[in-house]
């Protein structure tokens, strides 16, 4: 296990009613996902970032840049936000996007970080991945990964259960995705993944910096082995725990 403090910054809104800037920034690896932002949002969410997870980088980066230069910022100004950058990870539970030449990204070698860039997710990882929860966010994968890194992540800003925002508020802290853009575009199973991060609590494998989420209102899992599915018959990982239906039956629709 790596000998380091760690702590992943989900994009929640609930980092709005917490100014953790200067803890997150105390930690040893600050890892972010997709396309966060820090500046302006300095005292909520910090400024240091060691460690980027995307799942698309073309789009992830791509927003990272056109959402900093819409606010006036040059590409040199935009580079400094990223100074403290030791690694870039493609992390994507969709096995034909595994085989993408991500280095080969413009967008990456813009912004001066193209040696930092990692493939971190393995065809076989994502497999294991995805056999637990179909398709899963980025978050959850990175949160896999790192607790079998680590003895202990931190985490902060993630809504989980709270996933779906309000009329009139957003689903990130820097204001994008609203109600009806998250409605219509998730495909994650949000209830399952918390379901599953309590279970990583409880076992002393994660902590939250504080308890900023909806987690406690998660049901418990008892046991993330495989379980007899009650519509195929077999054992695997299931898909909606309450109907017992794997992920098999779930994604074929059977």
């Amino acid at each position: 296990m790596i000998d380091k403090s760690v702590i992943i910054v989900g994009n929640g809104s609930i980092l709005k009613s917490q100014k953790l800037g200067k803890r997150i920034d105390e930690f040893d690896e600050v890892v972010r996902i997709n396309d966060w932002k820090t500046k302006g949002f300095e005292e909520i969410a910090g400024s240091k970032t060691t460690i980027w997870v995307m799942y698309n980088p073309i789009k992830n980066c791509g927003n990272f840049i056109s959402g900093y230069k819409t606010l006036g910022l040059d590409i040199d100004s935009i580079k400094d936000i990223v100074k403290d950058l030791n690694e870039i990870w493609f992390v994507c539970w969709n096995e034909e996007n595994l085989s993408y030449n991500w280095k080969q990204n413009g967008l990456i070698k813009e912004l001066g970080i193209y040696d930092k860039t990692k493939r971190h997710l393995s065809i076989k990882t994502s497999r294991k991945i995805s056999s637990i929860t179909n398709p899963p966010s980025t978050g959850f994968s990175l949160i896999w990964i790192l607790t079998h890194m680590y003895d202990k992540i931190y985490l902060t800003g993630f809504d989980f259960g709270n996933q779906i925002p309000t009329e009139g508020t957003f689903n990130h802290y820097y204001g994008s995705r609203t109600k009806e853009f998250v409605e219509k575009n998730n495909i994650h199973n949000l209830e399952f993944e918390m379901e599953y991060v309590k279970k990583l609590k409880q076992e002393g494998k994660i902590d939250f910096l504080i308890e900023d989420t909806n987690i406690n209102k998660g049901k418990f899992i008892e046991n993330t082995s495989k379980v007899k599915c009650r519509r195929c018959g077999k054992l695997n990982y299931l898909y909606d725990w309450e109907q017992r239906v794997c992920n098999y039956c779930e994604r074929m629709n059977i």
